[in-house]
């Protein structure tokens, strides 16, 4: 064999490994994503923020969406193919499925998209959606509830819900305070005892607030909307009922 196919034998064998390898040494950030990366050897975190190549050197690499919209409907079309929606119960009991969507965008810092896998640990997007962003919506939807009755959700308070629900969800759940009221349940007709949350407010009359659990994550929730409030038939029936008399 002579130095000359000795030579293209070497090139193609180098060739062959580099393509092999190739997806394991350089990565592309695609626009609209950030990456993540935890080296191979030293087990360092560090991500890339901007668009382009970057040197991935055999690490372990996690894309991130820069920003993406979150369902919680019933609707199939939009988000998965189940049902999301959420559940709530007002204040005289009735439940109540809530849809609608909002906007998540991603920390833009690098310490920021690292301290979300390493401090929170959530190490995919689809983990932190579920961890972090559902029981933060739920619980404002779940909450917010509690201050109204369904009747006024669906009338006088309506505005309110969409717009204390937005309040929390920004500067985190209400501190609350326990108040009993009579009230005339939407069933039965009669008048029953029931619990309402009050919100605590300071000395000027500003809600106080439990700590948000999206503080320090570099996570911002935008475009909150709720598009349906699906009440139980009885409730929705009684509802309509008492709505008519109100005519």
């Amino acid at each position: 064999m002579n130095k000359r196919t000795l030579g293209l034998i070497l090139i193609g064998v180098v060739i062959i490994v580099g393509l092999i390898l190739g997806g394991s040494l350089i990565e592309t950030v695609e626009k609209g994503t950030y990456q993540v990366k935890q080296a191979a050897v030293s087990g360092k975190m560090s991500a890339k923020m901007t668009p382009g190549l970057w040197f991935q050197m055999f690490g372990d690499i996690e894309p991130w969406p820069k920003a993406e919209t979150f369902f919680f409907t019933a609707d199939v079309l939009e988000g998965e193919k189940i049902d999301q929606s959420i559940e709530v119960r007002f204040v005289d009991g009735s439940l109540c499925n809530l849809s609608g969507t909002l906007r998540i965008i991603l920390p833009i810092t690098e310490s920021e998209a690292i301290s979300l896998t390493t401090v929170r640990g959530h190490k995919k997007y689809k983990d932190m959606e579920q961890k972090l962003i559902l029981p933060t919506i739920r619980n404002v939807l779940r909450l917010t509830a509690n201050l109204m009755t369904a009747r006024e959700s669906y009338s006088t308070q309506r505005a309110d819900y969409v717009m204390w629900a937005r309040d929390q969800i920004i500067n985190g759940l209400y501190q609350t305070m326990a108040e009993e009221r009579k009230i005339k349940d939407l069933v039965s007709g009669e008048m029953v005892t029931k619990t309402f949350k009050i919100v605590k407010v300071d000395e000027n009359g500003n809600p106080l607030y439990h700590p948000n659990p999206l503080a320090g994550t570099g996570i911002r929730l935008q475009n909150f909307e709720i598009k349906k409030f699906v009440y139980e038939k009885k409730v929705n029936s009684q509802i309509a009922t008492q709505q008519e008399a109100l005519m």
